[in-house]
């Protein structure tokens, strides 16, 4: 959305110019007349690639998923020996 109001921002300053007659390289006026397009085609572009990765983003959010799932039970694990085992418990002395 930045961008298209970028580029809507920038078609209305070289319409101000020409209103003006101000002078303008015939190559600058030929490139802010073909962004909204180019701007088009990096979107489809982006949608296209977006969905070609779909299989490895599914695939990477399950695989992510399984780690957390066994971070999770190693970290269970180690707090209760800690409870167990570390300063708190009761067979634990100081001395």
């Amino acid at each position: 959305m930045d961008m298209e109001l970028q580029i809507v921002e920038s078609l209305e300053q070289f319409r101000v110019l020409k209103m003006y007659e101000h002078p303008i390289e015939p190559e600058d006026d030929l490139k802010v007349a073909e962004l909204p397009g180019k701007w088009e085609e990096l979107l489809e572009i982006a949608d296209k690639k977006d969905f070609l990765v779909l299989g490895y983003k599914d695939r990477f959010a399950r695989s992510t998923q399984q780690i957390i799932e066994t971070f999770k039970q190693e970290v269970q694990k180690e707090y209760e020996n800690y409870l167990s085992n570390g300063p708190g418990a009761e067979h634990v002395t100081l001395d």
